[in-house]
């Protein structure tokens, strides 16, 4: 038997994480129920790259090598799952995200436990790290610069996203940012931010147990493929991106501020390095409010 899945990776690294780990899940459950796989990805207006058709800098930080037969297309997508459409039977449509096709339909499909929304929380699916190993060595330098048993704190309010709103929304969310440090006096937090004004409020303050990425990141994402930036610049910033997440899955207790839930987090939960049980690790349980 004979399967396609196609998928669309044009959103942001937590979000194309996530997809890929949707993906390669659903791969080999396909596999374990007899079907070929191949596996077709779009990512012609990808965040950070969406001119020309080199597309080899994914292949650089993910493991794109798992994927079977796999095809990266930056054109033509919609025809391509209206041509499968028509040839195939489909199975399976998660949102905008991925569509599985079938030759034909197997009796164990509809046993298929697909990977949705529910991912966070759960401690009952695979551990597997989809980095680079090139990506992989570098994040495990770099753990070695934070040590050991520290705690983790997502900073990333939606409304930064337009940079007007930095400024305020750091006023918003500064206590917060205080009071998690009092509470932690003892242990370093790891503050995942890719905003350098939060970086700055910090070395200014009064506190000393944190711990930050010194990369200098683009402050939204949105706006990296417009500088049209060679693949090696870009790498770094992927790079360093994928370590601010690959740090927060090594942390016991991560707080959030304020997204909820974000994908960037969906690695700390899928490829958890602690002991301790992903209902327990992420604070607070509900979304934290603007002051």
């Amino acid at each position: 038997m004979k399967s396609v899945i196609t998928a669309a990776f044009n959103s942001g690294l937590g979000d194309m994480y996530t997809n890929l780990y949707q993906i390669y899940y659903l791969q080999e459950e396909l596999k374990k129920i007899g079907y070929e796989v191949k596996t077709i990805i779009d990512l012609r207006c990808s965040p950070y790259k969406f001119y020309g058709e080199d597309r080899n800098i994914f292949k650089r930080i993910f493991k794109l090598d798992l994927l079977d037969g796999l095809e990266i297309v930056v054109d033509n997508f919609k025809a391509i799952n209206d041509d499968l459409s028509r040839d195939l039977i489909k199975v399976y449509n998660y949102e905008h995200i991925h569509t599985v096709f079938v030759d034909e339909k197997s009796n164990e499909f509809d046993n298929i436990k697909h990977v949705k929304y529910s991912w966070y929380y759960r401690d009952d699916l695979p551990k597997i790290n989809l980095f680079s190993d090139e990506v992989t060595r570098y994040c495990e330098l770099k753990s070695k610069e934070v040590g050991d048993n520290y705690i983790g704190l997502h900073y990333r309010p939606f409304s930064s996203d337009n940079e007007n709103n930095i400024e305020s929304d750091l006023e918003n969310y500064k206590l917060e940012i205080n009071n998690i440090l009092e509470e932690n006096h003892d242990n370093i937090v790891f503050i995942s931010t890719n905003k350098f004004l939060v970086k700055e409020y910090l070395k200014n303050s009064n506190y000393n147990n944190y711990y930050i990425n010194e990369f200098v990141f683009p402050n939204v994402h949105d706006s990296i493929r417009e500088l049209k930036i060679n693949d090696d610049e870009l790498f770094e910033i992927l790079k360093e991106t994928l370590c601010d997440m690959y740090l927060l899955s090594k942390c016991e207790k991560i707080y959030r501020i304020a997204n909820w839930f974000s994908a960037f987090l969906s690695f700390s939960c899928l490829y958890n390095q602690t002991n301790v049980s992903n209902t327990l690790r992420y604070y607070p349980k509900y979304p934290i409010k603007p002051l």
